[in-house]
């Protein structure tokens, strides 16, 4: 497969607003790496600042609470950018992202981003766009997590981790999804999600 990075960073949400000179900088201005299923890209509490975009496969971002059980936020699908909030905060990483799958990666190294990118207003709307339908997707989830019983719980977290299949007119849960991982999505126990 010929990767035409020029192609695959305009399917970016946030630089579609952009134009082509903005994307060309940015193009001259990422690396891109192959980086094998489980392999952790940043652990929480790192203190890099990088920002990444993934152009195919799947990654997981989590928490370990104290108590060593793994919480799951949600799912890195392609064509999203991520580790932005860093990137501009100067915090450091909340959370762990790993590859749930093996994944094409971009990588953008953190002064471009604060001294270029963020410079450019098109490019900032879109992030904003991003921010505020992340906003709005998580303010639902804790409605339904705060409110569903378990049962509701899972149907609520398929739901969310469905998508439409290309060539098929019905919804398709993304593949790969274990009940450890669904639990972990909707704070409940494995076996609880096993037994719904």
């Amino acid at each position: 497969m010929v990767f035409n990075i020029l192609n695959e960073i305009k399917k970016v949400s946030v630089f579609q607003g952009c134009d082509e000179a903005f994307i060309s900088e940015v193009v001259e201005n990422i690396r891109i790496s192959q980086v094998p299923l489980g392999q952790t890209i940043v652990s929480r509490g790192d203190e890099t600042k990088d920002v990444y975009i993934n152009f195919d496969g799947l990654l997981d971002i989590t928490y370990l609470l104290e108590d060593g059980k793994k919480v799951t936020f949600d799912l890195i699908t392609p064509y999203r950018l991520f580790g932005e909030i860093s990137s501009i905060d100067g915090k450091s990483r909340s959370a762990s992202i790993s590859c749930f799958t093996k994944v094409n990666l971009g990588t953008i190294n953190h002064k471009f981003f604060i001294n270029k990118m963020l410079e450019n207003k098109d490019f900032l709307r879109g992030l904003l766009n991003r921010f505020s339908l992340t906003i709005r997707k998580n303010n639902q989830q804790i409605v339904h997590l705060a409110s569903a019983d378990s049962r509701k719980k899972v149907i609520i977290q398929l739901l969310r981790l469905s998508r439409s299949a290309d060539d098929q007119w019905y919804p398709q849960v993304v593949e790969g999804i274990s009940h450890d991982a669904l639990a972990s999505f909707i704070g409940l126990s494995r076996e609880t999600v096993t037994r719904v």
